[in-house]
């Protein structure tokens, strides 16, 4: 974001969150070591939300800690804001409590003695804000994030969508330089989260504040994300806007990761400067060669990778030219909006999503159907499943 200094030249706004290098390694009884986060990089910027994504056990809840003070990191530097928080180097360990973050875990963790407007002054109070202070800064930020009418009424009496106001409320009433997510909707159904997601969404942008939220759901992660930072085994796999990483993951781990893919065992056959040829046990495939990328040699292995809803299916032979393949429907599943088919050809196993509107009603089970791939929709992998090196795209 650009901004514009006292002295009227441009400059860059400083991220809310910069992790620099940091490494955070646990020891078990009998010797283990486990390093959930081992050497991360990462920032937040003015106004961002940014997910951390993956499995469990891949480190974002601990990164998440690092960033609030609840848990020491060996090495590495925390900055937020300009300030920093924690530096190996400098010997600094800022306590949590004075590091001006807020946190919203799973359960909101809200006070159930407590009436509304009690939940979200007890930031203010616990820091001794003044009085006369407390009051108009608690309704400003109720009529924020509209639960104005909600004062006096208690979290066990209202919905969950309103508890999650009044958590995001007592995150903002203390002016924190970013709001920390620990998986706060992983404890509702999947309908309530759906709608809960479409609140934060539209509070996030309407309100501005800096986020960093952890998440295991894929669909969170892209209708909630500025960026992604997808987590394995305490590294960043991947990092940038959603539809970049999941349009080119860089790996077989975040592809299928991040939404459903077909991954098959490929070769190289011959490359040109824009295209490559691809053998595949279906038959070849043609590719698009990514701008900058290098293109592999003739023989070489790697994996190749299409979402199933690239993937036009017909009756009918298509004479498009490239990528067609031919196979029998071994299964047809509906799923509302789309219809999901699995279609066998000569031995390699295709998954094809197709929305109904583009659909003939006439393919079924045992058909034989002709499919047909555009090459920019045929993404080359690596073999061994994980990036030529670690470091996370911007």
């Amino acid at each position: 974001m650009n901004i514009v200094s006292a002295n009227g030249a441009p400059e860059i706004a400083r991220p809310r969150i910069e992790v620099n290098r940091l490494i955070k390694t646990f020891h078990r009884v009998g010797g283990q070591k486990l390093t959930p986060v081992d050497d991360i990089s990462l920032d937040v910027g003015a106004r961002e939300m940014v997910i951390l994504l993956g499995p469990s056990g891949c480190g974002k809840t601990t990164l998440l800690r690092c960033i609030a003070g609840l848990e020491r990191p060996d090495s590495g530097e925390i900055v937020l804001d300009g300030k920093i928080v924690f530096s190996s180097k400098k010997k600094i360990f800022v306590p949590p409590t004075q590091r001006q973050l807020s946190m919203i875990f799973q359960s909101f963790a809200l006070w159930p003695h407590m009436s509304v407007f009690e939940n979200i002054a007890y930031p203010l109070e616990s820091r001794k804000a003044p009085k006369n202070e407390i009051t108009p800064r608690v309704r400003q930020v109720m009529q924020m994030v509209g639960i104005s009418d909600l004062e006096l009424q208690y979290p066990g009496r209202i919905s969950g969508g309103q508890q999650q106001r009044v958590a995001l409320a007592r995150a903002l009433v203390s002016n924190s330089v970013a709001v920390l997510f620990d998986e706060p909707l992983s404890n509702v159904d999947a309908r309530v989260r759906e709608h809960l997601r479409i609140e934060m969404k539209r509070m996030q942008k309407q309100l501005q504040f800096s986020g960093l939220y952890v998440t295991h759901d894929q669909a969170e992660a892209m209708e909630l994300g500025d960026r992604i930072a997808v987590l394995d085994s305490g590294r960043i796999a991947a990092l940038g806007r959603p539809r970049d990483i999941y349009e080119q993951p860089g790996s077989e781990y975040v592809a299928t990761f991040l939404g459903s893919a077909n991954i098959w065992p490929g070769s190289v056959v011959d490359a040109g400067p824009t295209h490559v040829r691809l053998a595949t046990a279906g038959g070849d495939l043609i590719a698009e060669i990514t701008p900058g990328a290098s293109p592999s040699a003739p023989g070489a292995d790697l994996k190749i990778m299409v979402r199933p809803e690239k993937i036009r299916i017909s009756k009918d032979p298509r004479d498009d030219g490239r990528n067609a393949l031919s196979g029998r429907i071994t299964a047809r599943t509906f799923t509302g909006p789309a219809v999901q088919f699995f279609v066998e050809c000569a031995g390699l196993t295709v998954r094809v999503v197709s929305m109904q509107d583009n659909l003939q009603d006439d393919l079924a089970e045992g058909d034989m159907a002709h499919l047909s791939i555009d090459p920019g929709a045929v993404k080359i992998l690596p073999a061994n499943g994980t990036p030529a090196d670690r470091t996370p795209r911007a």
